[in-house]
């Protein structure tokens, strides 16, 4: 799993929020294992870090989760991300936000703006 994820984690769970990790990349959980822990935990937010080679996967469990959920907040982050915001943004709709950079403050200030202004463009709120 990359580090930066847990250094993501752990800022959010120093302000309060609760955290759950997981690493798809050995392929544990399956797609629709993702899906159960979605119904069981009911996110609010789902972050995921992408690279080029895992962008389908994250896109296929973003739009499972929006079908189960439209309020969950989907949000993509990583390298290959941080290259392809623009690509993701046009042209996938299950992806709400796209963080690009280093993530631990971006994605904390993300997270609160969402917290305080459900349903308000957070690109307004500065």
């Amino acid at each position: 799993m990359p580090i930066g994820l847990y250094n993501v984690a752990a800022v959010l769970k120093t302000d309060g929020y609760e955290v759950t990790l997981l690493n798809l990349n050995a392929g544990e959980p399956s797609p629709e294992g993702v899906i159960a822990l979605i119904e069981q935990f009911r996110p609010d937010v789902i972050g995921f870090s992408i690279m080029n080679a895992n962008r389908w996967g994250g896109i296929d469990i973003a739009r499972r989760a929006k079908a189960l959920d439209a309020k969950i907040v989907t949000v993509f982050g990583g390298v290959g991300a941080s290259y392809l915001w623009e690509h993701l943004l046009t042209h996938f709709t299950e992806i709400d936000y796209v963080v690009i950079g280093e993530g631990e403050l971006a994605f904390l200030n993300l997270v609160r703006c969402i917290e305080r202004n459900a349903g308000a463009d957070v690109a307004e709120l500065g």
